[in-house]
């Protein structure tokens, strides 16, 4: 009798620390491996990684890593897999696997791993498990779901989603494809949950481009926009109004300046070498002319824009008139730092928008209706929500109760379950 396990290493019942493992009596596959970031800054914890002692036991069948994305939450422990002995090789799309490269060079074990990179579409085969990699609409470019062929039946991991109508680059995600494989029959399908408890329409990206061309063309000061070092899709809308709109940009923060230069050599970002300018260069343009875009959005201690807000950064000084655009979620937990960061952007003369009335912003994660589409075209026979608090495994289950699926088919499983 044929049987499929999936042990829970991280990702739910938590925003963070995404990885699961599918096995087989024969093979093992891991989906994702990510970090948890802490809100425990003041203890001197970073972030946690998952534990691998089970896996460590039966490692000689771990035929591979498939990274759904290049988010820290779902690639970011790959480092400490390799060197805690999880030796297969790394699967990610071009962004995703350059992500995954320049991660393990941080720790210096770049020779340790294998790292395959495929373009989202491609099939890949680990023996028991067929793999096609599909690509969706994320906050980060080259973002993809999985459709595993497996003993017992076809499984359905959305990874990170959303169904964006015009997003910047790549296409609308093909619904029509995940109603073929519900037309074909799928046994179990594992979704995405955290915004599960937003009712509206999620929004598209263009929304946010129209909104930044506004600001870009109101600025009476500099222009500082806040965002996730790793969304190069909203890079991408920033270089493109600049080099319209005849503005210059600058690039605060490490992290963001490095990914910048990893979305340009795979072939991503095409304005950045015609608007990008050292910070040290900023006074030589009229203040209105340059937008600053900085790491920091969650209010990080130390980060560029948490020492703008503070007035101790040398080259970037906020005055009278500046604005300053939050163009990132808050993740949960991180409400008191952010707080107190925009707090400080305003007494420095800034004039700060944030939240969603401006539409700086839009998640990349599907909202309720989105995730309804999702459970009606996959028709699965189980469901198992996954990438979310408890609260949200618990809604989006009945979310696919309300769909047709069976009440005793649902399994809200945790981190650390065995399924």
């Amino acid at each position: 009798m044929s049987q499929l396990t999936i042990t829970v290493l991280g990702g739910l019942g938590e925003i963070g620390m995404n990885c699961m493992a599918l096995e087989t009596p024969n093979e093992m596959i891991i989906i994702d491996c990510g970090v948890l970031f802490s809100d425990l800054d003041a203890f001197g914890v970073n972030f946690a990684i998952p534990r691998f002692e089970e896996i460590l036991k039966r490692s000689e069948k771990l035929k591979a890593f498939i990274c759904t994305h290049g988010h820290e939450d779902h690639i970011g422990a790959i480092p400490f897999a390799v060197k805690k002995g999880l030796k297969a090789p790394i699967y990610g799309s071009p962004f995703t696997a350059a992500l995954v490269e320049d991660r393990l060079a941080k720790y210096g074990i770049e020779n340790h791993a294998v790292v395959n990179s495929f373009k989202p579409g491609e099939t890949l085969s680990f023996g028991d498990f067929k793999v096609q990699t599909i690509p969706v609409n994320h906050s980060i470019v080259d973002a993809t779901a999985l459709s595993i062929e497996t003993p017992i039946g076809k499984i359905i991991h959305t990874g990170d989603f959303k169904i964006d109508p015009d997003p910047h680059y790549g296409k609308p995600m093909d619904l029509d494809l995940f109603k073929k494989y519900g037309d074909q029959g799928v046994l179990l399908l594992m979704s995405d949950s955290t915004n599960v408890e937003r009712v509206s329409d999620g929004g598209s990206d263009i929304d946010v481009y129209q909104s930044f061309e506004q600001f870009f063309a109101q600025a009476q000061g500099l222009t500082l926009i806040s965002m996730f070092a790793s969304n190069m899709g909203r890079m991408g809308q920033i270089f493109e109004l600049a080099h319209r709109m005849n503005k210059k940009v600058v690039l605060s923060g490490r992290t963001i300046e490095k990914n910048v230069t990893l979305a340009e050599d795979i072939g991503y970002l095409e304005y950045a070498n015609q608007v990008v300018i050292p910070e040290g260069e900023l006074n030589r343009f009229k203040r209105d002319d340059v937008v600053v875009v900085a790491t920091g959005s969650q209010g990080e201690y130390r980060s560029a824009l948490a020492r703008i807000a503070n007035g101790d950064y040398k080259n970037i000084q906020l005055q009278q008139g500046d604005q300053v655009l939050m163009s990132s979620r808050h993740i949960p937990g991180n409400e008191k730092a952010i707080s107190r960061v925009i707090n400080k952007l305003f007494q420095r003369g800034a004039h700060v928008y944030y939240g969603g009335l401006d539409k700086i912003h839009v998640s990349g994660h599907a909202h309720r209706p989105e995730l309804e589409k999702m459970l009606k075209a996959v028709r699965p026979q189980y469901f198992i929500p996954v990438h979310g608090e408890y609260r949200h495994l618990i809604l989006h289950s009945e979310l696919a109760v309300e769909t047709g699926v069976s009440p005793e088919n649902c399994t809200i499983a945790m981190t650390g379950d065995v399924v």
